[in-house]
């Protein structure tokens, strides 16, 4: 069963805008929202409470005191913006009314993000995919925002509508994007451990972090090795942390027989009762040498969700 996603204070200030004193004085003086506490004290934040907050902090900006609306449900709050503005951005409006609203708020954010890229704008981007995690949730914004922008970035570097430069800003911005959701979860004592890595030769991580995105969300200790690492390490790492499952990402290059040989000696971990999953775009391109190996081919990320 999927843990219920909670944020920190600091996650929340980066989220909604909003400082950490503000937010604390709204939840004090005006009862905007009940964090829970941790045993040690510290506040943690609710998806709705993130909604609530996203949507004081916008209606207080239409000229509205905190304590005249700080009680009011969100409904309430929609209707104050819906009123002063009559049109909805993405990222303006928190999309949660249905799916087909998810679905429309997804491909806007993705046509921004498209566009934040071309136009070399790492901050922008930035901001919209943070935005889109707030709105959209951490699985929406996997599955129907995410993979597809990674999806797009490699098919425009491939046909030449993207410059290696655009690629690689891209690329680090949402690296560290997803190094933040990751950040986001707290595994209890004991959890279980997963790796994520591309072997030596495959020089992409995203495929990788995107494992640890789906592993971190079940429950799982995530440890994320990085691109082009040695299988040899890899084998050293899942035997010394006691990982019970090894992901590896294969999207670049295909068909390479370094990368074939890397494989073969991660199968040792299989002999270990540990198991290996291999996934990404040049996946199928390696299947025999996954087969034989006693390895687990995976296609889509809700495959891999069903492995933890």
């Amino acid at each position: 069963m999927e843990k219920e996603q909670t944020y920190p204070i600091k996650a929340v200030s980066k989220l909604t805008g909003l400082s950490s004193h503000v937010i604390r004085a709204w939840e004090k003086r005006y009862h905007a929202v009940s964090p829970k506490r941790t045993k040690s004290e510290r506040r943690e934040y609710s998806k709705q409470d993130l909604e609530k907050l996203t949507l004081l902090a916008q209606v207080v900006l239409l000229g509205y005191s905190i304590g005249s609306i700080a009680g009011l449900a969100p409904e309430s709050l929609k209707k104050i913006i819906e009123e002063h503005s009559g049109t909805h951005e993405a990222g303006g409006k928190t999309h949660m009314d249905t799916s087909g609203a998810f679905r429309s708020a997804a491909i806007e954010y993705l046509d921004t993000c498209i566009q934040a890229i071309r136009q070399y704008e790492p901050f922008r981007l930035q901001n919209i995919l943070l935005k889109a995690l707030l709105a959209l949730g951490q699985e929406r914004v996997i599955n129907e925002l995410v993979i597809p922008l990674i999806k797009d970035i490699g098919e425009g570097w491939e046909s030449g509508e993207l410059r290696i430069p655009q690629e690689h800003m891209a690329s680090s911005v949402i690296t560290e994007f997803l190094k933040y959701i990751i950040s986001l979860y707290r595994p209890a004592p004991g959890a279980p451990v997963v790796i994520s890595a591309s072997v030596q030769g495959q020089m992409h991580e995203l495929g990788a972090l995107l494992v640890s995105v789906t592993a971190a969300s079940m429950g799982w200790k995530t440890l994320h090795l990085g691109a082009n690492l040695p299988a040899e390490e890899i084998n050293k790492a899942a035997l010394d942390s006691g990982a019970k499952v090894v992901c590896i990402s294969l999207v670049y290059p295909s068909s390479d027989e370094k990368t074939k040989e890397e494989l073969k000696q991660l199968a040792q971990l299989t002999s270990h009762n540990i198991k290996v999953i291999a996934g990404g775009r040049a996946a199928k391109s390696y299947s025999e040498v996954i087969d034989s190996s006693g390895m687990l081919l995976i296609n889509e990320i809700d495959e891999l969700r069903k492995q933890f």
